[in-house]
């Protein structure tokens, strides 16, 4: 047998977390769909903010730097905030 993981969502970034979800955890039977804000917020806050792709060490570490411990902490700020600490001048 060869093991797969399905994770469905809105976004290419949370159908990978939904996939990475389905195989750590037997309760999703291979399968989490991501489809609602109760679901999206609960995998945000879950989900390790090192393994979200594109995020690398010196990123982290900046994030970490401002508090931004979850992918939530990081979906809840305004996009002037992110762009004011990560756009390139």
């Amino acid at each position: 047998d060869i093991p797969v993981s399905v994770g469905i969502a809105p976004t290419k970034t949370l159908a990978k977390i939904g996939s990475k979800f389905a195989k750590q955890y037997k309760g999703y039977r291979s399968v989490c769909m991501i489809d609602n804000e109760e679901k999206r917020r609960k995998a945000l806050a879950l989900f390790d903010l090192s393994d979200v792709w594109g995020i690398g060490k010196q990123t982290l570490a900046k994030l970490n730097y401002l508090g931004i411990t979850t992918p939530l902490d990081f979906a809840d700020k305004k996009e002037s905030w992110v762009r004011s600490h990560f756009t390139k001048p």
